[in-house]
């Protein structure tokens, strides 16, 4: 995990949060399937189910705005994001799969950032 990035995350969204680790992780895992880094054009699309927490992480991490058009926010309730690579037609789909166990928003935090990719969303490639 890059800990700078993730500090600045931090500083863009104002206070550190299980829901912000939520969209750095989802960002991380769809930028390595997909090859991409930073979107400063609109070659990465984000669909999110949820308007919360999460979608700051993909404004800053993942570089996808509603003003660029390539954040689309389908308010399902679900803690899902489907990126697409535009240049190539890759896509992953990840939605976070429920926590179980009693834990603390430290520790949720920090299972969300550290846990391997499979125990925290169920990935869907090329879908």
């Amino acid at each position: 995990m890059d800990q700078i990035l993730w500090g600045k995350s931090i500083v863009f969204h104002g206070h550190e949060c299980p829901g912000l680790a939520i969209g750095f992780r989802a960002c991380e895992i769809a930028k390595e399937k997909l090859g991409l880094d930073f979107s400063d054009d609109e070659e990465l699309i984000c669909i999110s189910e949820i308007d919360s927490c999460p979608v700051d992480a993909i404004r800053f991490v993942a570089g996808c705005t509603e003003e660029k058009g390539n954040l689309i926010i389908n308010r399902t309730g679900n803690a899902a994001f489907s990126f697409f690579n535009d240049d190539t037609g890759e896509s992953v789909r990840l939605v976070l799969k429920k926590m179980t166990g009693e834990m603390t928003k430290d520790e949720s935090k920090r299972f969300i950032l550290e846990a391997p990719a499979e125990e925290v969303f169920s990935i869907l490639d090329s879908f």
